[in-house]
């Protein structure tokens, strides 16, 4: 669901800014990636209706507890 708010964005080569509601965020990007405060996200073009009609899914289940790795 989409929420619309009063705000503005800004782009540049090395980064993303906005602002929403007065409320300002700042990310760093490098190609397809965002990062912010050591998250990273990596951004995709997607159209719902082609995934829909192509019976495309993205990522896996969720699956809690998901399995601890040793050392």
């Amino acid at each position: 669901m989409a929420v619309e708010a009063p705000g503005a964005a800004r782009v540049t080569a090395t980064g993303v800014t906005v602002t929403v509601d007065g409320v300002t965020h700042a990310f760093r990007r490098a190609g397809g990636w965002l990062g912010r405060d050591g998250d990273s996200w990596h951004v995709l073009d997607h159209d719902p209706v082609e995934a829909a009609l192509s019976g495309a899914r993205h990522g896996a289940p969720t699956r809690w507890p998901r399995p601890c790795r040793g050392p």
